[in-house]
């Protein structure tokens, strides 16, 4: 079981424009233990107040073809130091 699941990360927000979470990519993986493929893409696409959870359901892995089975993540970007 993936530890992030059930965790905060499924009611975060996604603030396209780099807002208060500074997520501006989301890293998709595929829960299919035997599969585990894994995309990263743009939060660009999606309106400031879309959930994660709420994108999961929609993506289909293009490897294995399972349909709603996603986890989405948010890619947060390291500062300089």
């Amino acid at each position: 079981m993936c530890p992030l699941r059930g965790s905060h990360f499924e009611n975060l927000v996604i603030y396209p424009c780099g807002g208060a979470s500074g997520v501006r990519d989301v890293l998709i993986y595929c829960r299919d233990h035997k599969c585990s493929h894994h995309v990263e893409i743009s939060a660009d696409r999606w309106l400031d107040h879309v959930r994660l959870s709420d994108i999961e359901p929609d993506f289909v892995c293009t490897a294995c073809g399972k349909r709603g089975d996603a986890e989405v993540r948010p890619k947060f970007s390291r500062k300089p130091e």
